[in-house]
């Protein structure tokens, strides 16, 4: 037997080291595997977890997408149709737990309760969650507006969560919530546009020439080169909102403002500019201003859109196509040379509207008289003077052309009866000639002349002859040595001024007084005046004359306390009744007392003196109807003012685009902006090309435009108010010596100008409180600036005027014949430095000229919203909450007509309400998921 070969006892711990190993890895490879089991049972747990949140999230974003097609609905529903007011909830003043809810008026409500509160619960009954329920300590309700608004508890809003049901869930027995939804629509048009900037100031200017004769009148501006032009557009309209009023560090107009604010599309997005208002100061304006709101150029009274009063072809009156086809010459001292012959109105009611005269009007007319026996024929001789005071009251210097000469007849004198110491009785009436105005004269702004004469008019510095002749029929008398004179103590004296030989306007008090006090005059005057002037011995005999009712209140304001305490208007073409002064005495233009005095205002009077402009003439085309409050109505500055009555309806039924008419060069597409810097070019959707003749007629030009900016006028906040109140222009130019026509810069702040067009013209600048305001409501046609703290004052009162409404403005019309713009104003101090009956004078500040700044862009309703909405999804079973969503949506009102987007244009214009109830389509043009954080 062999023997058994022996291991050596390396070799077995070698075998026993490699056994070890073995156990090792599959140790390791077990543990890798349960490892990875767990692994993969937690991702598919984290997985399964993702994929369930992403369905409780998903159901919740489901919800809030629920709520905001509802918000949307009721929207369209409610404030889809013209006819609709919208205000926020603030402007019912009593019992307010939530003030920023947005309410709907549909037309005919006028009490204090909306249709609808647009939030969520009053889908069904329209006001079941109204502003006076405090919903803060309802578990039902969730917040909408909070950390965006700072979580200021004043400012946060709250919606009522709505139960989203079913009936079908298997294990459960009757309807079981399965999510909720709330919404709250924010008004925008309340709010203050921060996108808006001046676009002459940027690097876009206005670079079209609208003065192609090839297709029109020629009546329109050369954009292109004229800076002038582009910067008068500062003076027609507000350059933009006054965000400086709020963010004391921010300058709209530096760099940063010009490059960035139109590239605002959210609110937050004003942080990212360099420099921006801090964070906190933002959320607290949450409320207060928006990006940018729109609005359809709706009539709201008549449910149709505007038309387009820049197609001067269909004005609505003569009176305002004679005012817009008007220019002012170009040249050094921009003077309007020559005359329109106006037609007068058609009745004398308070809606006739009259014709203006574009020329001088006369203020004071008179003639005297003096009869003697002259040695040379020992004949009754007459002689006479005429004194006629010619105003110019307009910001423009007036100049008569040698073509046009102005002339002067005089009429409506007594018969006079005539005798010597041994004659018979001779009744004559004196017949004056055509007196003409020396051709050579220029009045310059708000200047007054007085003129004289009887066989030719000169100026009172030198007067033309004085008239004298024979008494027709008188005998050769030698030894007559007294001359009776009878004539009637009044008489129906009157003037007409004509320019190549068409009247101009005619003068015609209801009687005029003679100088005398009685009926009869005897004397034996030796010596005929001289050249306009009585001998010191005898003077004039007797006189006949009337006079305007010569002060500013008579001539700015509404009075209707009797029949001589009427405002009239002096440039209108037929001058009659309450116009004139009552009781007039003497007419005796060499009173001293008259020609000396270095007052404005002697006795209540304009001197010859004075410089007093009151009304505007274009100097190119206008940008609103508010700069028309010099031309519409029956009574001075009624346009604007609560005492417009029905002329203030322009305001609903009419818009002023701007869109050039003349320009060849110019399209839509070209996306040049307009001179009315509140009004864009609209597209609708599925057409190729808008219409150049639509988009150039008075009719059918709202159809392709928005307004810009828009501003509700039933806007309840303060600081958006304050920041459209006064514009601010920087090295304003103006004529600070209009005989030399020297120049003067100065700085504008909250300034309203009264003379928008010929502003630069007038001496004085806009005076500020604190200046003799009295002083200068004689010559400051141009307007008025205010303090910071006067405008945050007025803000505050409009506000409360507003509120005191207790309901929103139905139309424009309704709100500017409420005088509620005006009754704040009366509420401040700004006025309070004012004589009494001067503070419609230019000095003053008026609701017309705030009218005149923010025109081009108020309405009385709002036509984009921001939508809020919620949602989240509840576990029927458990009740409780799994998932929750917040999204936001701005929404815009567009011209189309629901269900029909392209529906004809004269359907679009004035959509039949039976056809179309849902009225004008919304539309989202921003969307966006909220985290808890954004809201």
């Amino acid at each position: 037997m062999k023997p058994r070969a022996k291991i050596s006892p390396a070799r077995i711990h070698s075998r026993q080291r490699a056994r070890g190993f073995a156990l090792l890895i599959t140790v390791t490879l077990l543990a890798f595997l349960v490892l990875l089991l767990v692994s993969l049972a937690s991702l598919t747990r984290v997985e399964t977890q993702v994929a369930s949140n992403n369905q409780t999230l998903s159901s919740g974003r489901a919800n809030a997408l629920l709520a905001l097609n509802i918000a949307l609905g009721q929207l369209q529903k409610y404030a889809g149709p013209d006819k609709a007011a919208t205000a926020r909830a603030d402007i019912t003043v009593a019992a307010i737990n939530q003030p920023y809810l947005t309410g709907v008026w549909k037309s005919g409500n006028v009490a204090p309760t909306p249709d609808v509160w647009l939030v969520s619960g009053n889908e069904t009954t329209g006001t079941t969650n109204t502003p006076a329920a405090d919903i803060s300590g309802n578990a039902a309700a969730v917040l909408l507006v909070d950390q965006a608004a700072g979580g200021v508890a004043s400012l946060q809003v709250r919606a009522l969560k709505q139960a989203v049901t079913t009936s079908s869930i298997p294990g459960l027995s009757g309807s079981q919530t399965i999510g909720h939804f709330a919404y709250w629509v924010g008004d925008e048009g309340v709010k203050a546009s921060t996108s808006l900037i001046n676009p002459t100031l940027g690097s876009s200017p206005l670079a079209y020439d609208n003065t192609d004769t090839a297709g029109g009148t020629g009546l329109g501006d050369n954009w292109t080169s004229d800076t002038v032009k582009r910067v008068r557009l500062d003076q027609m309209q507000l350059a933009r909102p006054r965000l400086e009023k709020l963010f004391t560090s921010f300058d709209p107009d530096g760099s940063a403002g010009l490059a960035g604010l139109p590239k605002v599309e959210n609110f937050s997005q004003l942080l990212l500019m360099s420099d921006s208002p801090t964070a906190a100061q933002l959320k607290a304006q949450f409320h207060n201003l928006t990006p940018l709101s729109r609005a359809v150029l709706a009539d709201i009274a008549n449910g149709r859109l505007k038309k387009d009063l820049s197609d001067i072809t269909t004005p609505p009156d003569p009176a305002i196509g004679r005012f817009l086809q008007t220019r002012v010459t170009a040249g050094g001292v921009n003077t309007y040379s020559g005359y329109y012959n106006p037609v007068a109105p058609a009745s004398s009611s308070a809606t006739a509207w009259p014709l203006y005269s574009l020329g001088p009007v006369m203020d004071m007319m008179g003639i005297q008289f003096q009869f003697y026996i002259s040695s040379a024929d020992n004949k009754v001789h007459y002689s006479y003077t005429v004194s006629a005071e010619l105003w110019n009251p307009y910001s423009a210097e007036l100049r008569l052309l040698a073509s046009q000469p102005l002339t002067l007849d005089v009429g409506g004198l007594p018969a006079f009866t005539v005798k010597t110491d041994g004659a018979t009785d001779i009744t004559f009436t004196p017949v004056i000639p055509t007196l003409t105005v020396p051709s050579a004269t220029t009045w310059k702004p708000g200047e007054f002349k007085t003129f004289k004469g009887g066989a030719s008019l000169g100026t009172s510095a030198s007067p033309g002859a004085t008239f004298d002749g024979v008494v027709p029929g008188a005998p050769d008398d030698p030894a007559a040595t007294v001359v009776t004179i009878t004539f009637p103590g009044t008489s129906a004296f009157n003037g007409v001024l004509k320019v190549n030989g068409s009247v101009l306007a005619t003068y015609t008090p209801p009687n005029t007084h003679a100088g005398a006090s009685t009926t009869t005059y005897s004397g034996n005057p030796a010596t005929p005046p001289t050249n306009g002037k009585a001998a010191a011995a005898t003077g004039w005999m007797l006189g006949y004359g009337f006079q305007f009712i010569d002060n500013l209140r008579t001539t700015t304001s509404k009075l209707d306390l009797n029949v001589y305490e009427k405002s009239f208007d002096p440039r209108k073409p037929v001058m009659n009744g309450y116009h004139y002064q009552p009781g007039s005495t003497t007419w005796n233009r060499d009173d001293p007392a008259q020609n000396t005095s270095t007052s404005p205002f002697p006795s209540g009077t304009y001197s010859v003196g004075a410089t007093i402009v009151l009304f505007d003439l274009p100097r190119q085309e206008i940008v609103s109807l508010g700069m028309l409050s010099h031309v519409i109505g029956d009574q001075p500055y009624a346009f604007g003012n609560s005492w417009g009555d029905t002329a203030n309806a322009l305001f609903d039924e009419y818009h002023v685009s701007t869109v050039p008419r003349y320009a060849s060069t110019w399209t839509p597409e070209s996306a040049l902006p307009l001179p009315n810097r509140y009004v864009e070019v609209y597209h609708p959707a599925g057409t190729a090309s808008i219409p150049s003749a639509d988009l150039r007629s008075s009719a059918n030009s709202a159809r392709y435009l928005l307004q810009k900016g828009a501003f509700n006028i039933n806007s309840t906040s303060v600081d958006a108010w304050k920041t459209v109140l006064g514009s601010k222009l920087s090295g304003w130019t103006y004529t600070s010596n209009p005989t030399t026509g020297a120049t003067a810069t100065a700085s504008l702040d909250n300034v309203f100008f009264r003379s928008p067009h010929g502003a630069q013209q007038l001496s004085t600048r806009p005076p500020v409180n604190g200046t003799d305001l009295d002083g200068n409501t004689a010559s400051a046609g141009s307007g008025r600036q205010l303090t910071d703290n006067e405008v945050a004052d007025l803000a505050t009162r409009i506000v409360a005027q507003i509120q005191a409404q207790q309901r929103p403005y139905a139309t424009l019309k309704e709100f500017v014949n409420s005088g509620a713009l005006q009754a704040a104003i009366d509420a401040t101090t700004i006025n309070s430095t004012l004589s009494t009956g001067r503070k419609y004078a230019p000095g003053g500040l008026t609701q017309a000229d705030i009218i005149r700044q923010i025109a081009p862009f108020m309405t009385a309703r709002s036509d984009t919203f921001l939508i809020r909405a919620y949602g989240d999804t509840q576990n029927p079973a458990t009740g409780s909450v799994d998932g929750r969503a917040w999204c936001e949506a701005v929404v815009q009102r567009l011209p189309d007509l629901v269900g029909a987007p392209s529906a004809a244009i004269a359907d679009v214009i004035s959509p039949n309400t039976a056809t179309y109830p849902l009225g004008r389509q919304f539309k989202i043009i921003s969307f966006r998921w909220l985290s808890a954080s954004d809201i």
